[in-house]
């Protein structure tokens, strides 16, 4: 009688994380950007002290950031490969600061980017910017 009791409550719970992981999933297939083929015109500016140092239209067929800003004319991203991607450290000759606690934060449109440059989408329209942040976040 135990047993039994012990078996339907591990199928319920099983049958409820196969539910759960079936809802996270098509949440992540629908509410995610997905990676557009084809040509995009975005935007993308580099702030510096609350003012934009350069600003540069972008057309690509690129998908994601990262890709699209390397093959810019006139502009240079550099820095250092992690497990996350690409962490940048300098924009056109402008270094981020370690011991000022400098950095280079991204945004797109006035927010910032919860993903790396690596494994953000981009679409028809985006605007992107960096800007060198002041402080590292607590």
């Amino acid at each position: 009688m135990n047993n039994a009791r012990n078996n339907k409550k591990i199928i319920l719970v099983s049958l409820a994380l196969i539910a759960l992981i079936a809802v996270f999933g098509l949440a992540y297939k629908f509410l995610m950007p997905q990676p557009q083929t084809g040509s995009k015109n975005i935007t993308f500016e580099v702030v510096i002290d609350g003012t934009t140092d350069k600003s540069y239209s972008i057309s690509t067929d690129e998908e994601f950031l990262r890709k699209a800003l390397e093959s810019t004319e006139g502009l240079e991203i550099v820095g250092s490969e992690s497990q996350y991607g690409l962490f940048v450290t300098e924009i056109n000759k402008r270094k981020a600061d370690d011991s000022k606690q400098e950095w280079w934060q991204f945004f797109k449109g006035d927010t910032p980017l919860q993903t790396g440059i690596d494994s953000t989408v981009i679409v028809d329209g985006d605007k992107f910017s960096a800007e060198l942040t002041v402080g590292y976040p607590k």
